[in-house]
């Protein structure tokens, strides 16, 4: 009878090359962000935002994607309008 233990350990190898890819890739879409003028980032922002919340029937992959991408566009214009009353411009 073979040990579930190598299958085991694969399955965790697995998932934490997901773990590094998707840390990768936020970092990565956070450089995009802060790299971008305001008027940028709030369109990047108003189209996560529009597209989060549209009639389309997404992947729950690509809808977890959108929602990332939105939180993310959220946290960077929170960060550069700390002064402003409307934060939430998105």
């Amino acid at each position: 009878m073979a040990s579930p233990l190598p299958e085991a350990v694969m399955v965790i190898e697995v998932t934490m090359s997901k773990i590094a890819d998707h840390e990768l890739e936020l970092e990565g879409l956070r450089e995009r962000l802060c790299g971008m003028a305001d008027g940028e980032l709030l369109r990047f922002g108003w189209v996560t935002k529009n597209a989060c919340s549209g009639g389309g029937k997404p992947g729950e992959r690509e809808r977890e994607s959108r929602r990332m991408q939105l939180h993310e566009a959220r946290e960077e214009w929170n960060r550069r309008k700390t002064q402003l009353p409307l934060r939430g411009s998105f």
